[in-house]
């Protein structure tokens, strides 16, 4: 049976219409699998929550501290504290081990660690008597630290940018006591492991089976 021309071109639109409907189908459905796979795979930040609650839980604890008075040799708030006498007592509130006594002496314990890469809870040394590691600053964030300061007579805040504390800086080191340093190290791990391929599977798209 021949068709009129009209009805002809009417059912060509329409199987036009359909393939492109198909069309557009299968690519919403594509990008929605290409969405949900990105999602998937982007990467979680596990290492800024710890992060950012410890450098809330000290800034809250060394708020407390903050106006006592500076005094050398002092490890007892009510009596007054120097820098390593505050950090015995940051140390003791947080519930760990009780650390060295003299700056000199914590400047020896634990590891170095480089500015970029400091961590609330992190020390920090100076040199403001003359010598290397005379005093010392626990690191809370955004490039400031608390201290107890022989110039100001009491426990505050300096920043790291300061040209002061700049052009006296010895150095940072980690004590590796700090639980949500531990947590930052154990995300890193399981972050680490979860890169690595199981044994027996492809590892890239080359090396995979038909």
């Amino acid at each position: 049976m021949r068709l009129r021309p009209r009805i002809r071109l009417i059912l060509a639109a329409a199987t036009v219409w359909a393939a492109a409907g198909t069309s557009l189908a299968q690519t919403a459905v594509g990008a929605a699998h290409a969405d949900a796979s990105a999602k998937a795979a982007a990467p979680v930040d596990t290492l800024a929550t710890p992060l950012a609650g410890g450098a809330a839980l000290l800034q809250r604890l060394t708020a407390e501290l903050h106006g006592i008075r500076y005094r050398f040799g002092g490890n007892l708030p009510e009596l007054g504290l120097d820098c390593s006498g505050l950090v015995g007592v940051v140390w003791s509130r947080l519930g760990l081990e009780t650390p060295p006594r003299t700056s000199a002496a914590l400047a020896s314990t634990g590891r170095p660690v480089e500015v970029a890469d400091l961590q609330p809870g992190d020390l920090v040394f100076f040199n403001t008597r003359g010598r290397r590691f005379s005093h010392v600053g626990i690191y809370t964030g955004k490039g400031r630290f608390v201290h107890a300061s022989s110039v100001q007579r009491r426990v505050t805040e300096g920043s790291l940018d300061d040209h002061y504390y700049r052009t006296r800086f010895n150095g940072a080191r980690r004590l590796a006591t700090m639980p949500w340093q531990t947590a930052v190290a154990g995300a890193a791990a399981l972050a680490a492991d979860a890169l690595v391929p199981e044994e027996g599977a492809p590892t890239d798209a080359r090396s995979a089976p038909p």
